[in-house]
């Protein structure tokens, strides 16, 4: 915008200091054409300054006429062969028309705006009762007890942490639904993944060469499934809940819900402490600049710690939402909100905003305290911290639709792809649910 004034003022100084001499030669010419060559940008929204280049326009804008997409622009400044103009907003995708005294032209080339969309909830694979069938879509069934986790590849295909069949699903763009890892019966065993065997699994993540890390629970193991398919042991992990992924270095971080702690994994297996004395921790999350997200579901607040700032030493955590020991579902300003004993978390790399999945299952709910309050997905906005309910609310259900209109049972997982498109795991309606823009005026 800075770089369209500057040419323009200097357009504006030259026509005045010439004014006197080409006072007759500087109207427009009803007699020609008027010619649009090109406009700039030629991709915006309401509010953006456009600079139109063409031919027999005029230096007297009350008799210029702009319009974008049927809308009259306002005119900013003129002169014979340029004219700077403000986009009208809600204008929309559409050709530039310049009008002189009945005379016209209309660009070959359309001014793009933004496209308009809503967000609205899916469900994209489960059948909505427990069971352990794969196939398409809704034909699928899971059995999604406790409190489990999902991450996402690159190509668009979640996997996810299916506790009560003890074993890991992959899930396709189109909802497709396979078993990658396990059969469906609790155990110990490494080796390929149709024998590899699990004992309750509550999260995964995808690293950078698109292994898959598994928070075996019940082993109390992270476990590693490799593209090829070869299931192994990472290390030991007591009350392994969570597993996240450092993108900037592929490091490994688990979270241990008992222990109140965040370990990185190093490469000989030990264990580093990131995080420690927590009340239960749940989910945690890394961002692109490496700052660890991590549930503190014991006091149901998010916290947060610069991992570039964790040496030796475990890093203090700095509270970002929610109000330590006090349940609720109240959005605001971040240590101003509630929480109910949240459990997921997870980045958008698109924005960099947080999503945290609001109910910690049997952690949260009749285990420890009966309902749980949270049956949405909540907001978190990045820097600001602040919070809003983004779909679903209190109530327990199984509605698809906009986000008000959702409605969730136990949601406890959340994961974002590339393209912003957010997938949750509806524990308590054994399915998984998307949540997507549909666009209403391209």
């Amino acid at each position: 915008m800075k770089f369209i004034k500057n040419i323009f003022s200097l357009l504006a100084c030259l026509c005045i200091l010439a004014a006197c001499k080409k006072e007759k030669t500087e109207s427009h010419n009803p007699g020609q054409p008027i010619t649009i060559d090109k406009f700039i940008p030629e991709e915006g929204q309401g509010g953006t300054e456009m600079m139109i280049f063409g031919h027999n326009f005029s230096m007297d804008s009350t008799e210029v006429e702009v319009f974008i997409n049927g809308m009259k622009a306002k005119i900013t400044g003129i002169n014979k062969e340029r004219i700077l103009l403000i986009v009208p907003e809600n204008a929309g995708t559409g050709n530039v028309e310049v009008s002189i005294k009945g005379n016209k032209a209309t660009s070959t080339t359309r001014f793009k705006f933004p496209p308009t969309y809503i967000w609205k909830v899916m469900t994209l694979a489960g059948s909505g009762t427990a069971g352990y069938a794969n196939g398409a879509g809704t034909l699928a069934k899971f059995n999604f007890e406790r409190a489990p986790g999902l991450d996402v590849d690159d190509e668009g295909n979640i996997y996810v942490a299916d506790a009560g069949n003890h074993t890991i699903r992959k899930i396709t763009p189109t909802g497709e639904v396979s078993t990658l890892a396990g059969n469906g019966s609790a155990g110990y065993v490494d080796g390929p993944a149709a024998e590899a065997r699990f004992n309750t699994p509550f999260d995964v993540a995808v690293d950078n060469d698109k292994n898959i890390y598994v928070a075996d629970t019940w082993n109390a193991k992270l476990r590693k499934i490799t593209p090829d398919g070869l299931v192994s042991t990472v290390t030991g992990v007591g009350d392994v809940v969570s597993v996240a992924i450092d993108k900037r270095n592929n490091g490994v971080y688990v979270s241990s819900l008992t222990s109140g702690a965040v370990y990185k994994v190093e490469n000989n297996g030990n264990l580093t402490a990131a995080i420690q004395g927590l009340q239960w921790v749940g989910g945690i999350a890394i961002d692109a600049k490496g700052v660890l997200y991590v549930v503190e579901v014991g006091r149901s607040v998010v916290r947060m710690v610069d991992l570039k700032s964790v040496g030796g030493s475990a890093g203090n955590p700095v509270l970002i939402a929610g109000i330590p020991d006090e349940m609720g579902l109240v959005d605001g300003a971040g240590t101003k909100a509630k929480f109910d004993r949240p459990w997921g978390i997870a980045v958008d790399f698109t924005n960099n905003n947080l999503l945290v999945a609001g109910d910690s299952g049997p952690y949260g709910g009749t285990w420890y305290g009966g309902a749980n309050s949270n049956q949405c997905i909540r907001l978190i906005k990045y820097d600001s911290w602040q919070v809003s309910t983004f779909a679903g609310n209190g109530e327990r259900g199984n509605v698809n639709g906009t986000p008000s209109e959702a409605r969730f049972s136990n949601p406890t997982g959340v994961v974002v792809d590339k393209s912003g498109n957010i997938y949750v795991v509806d524990a308590g309606n054994q399915c998984i649910r998307k949540i997507y823009k549909e666009v209403v005026n391209d």
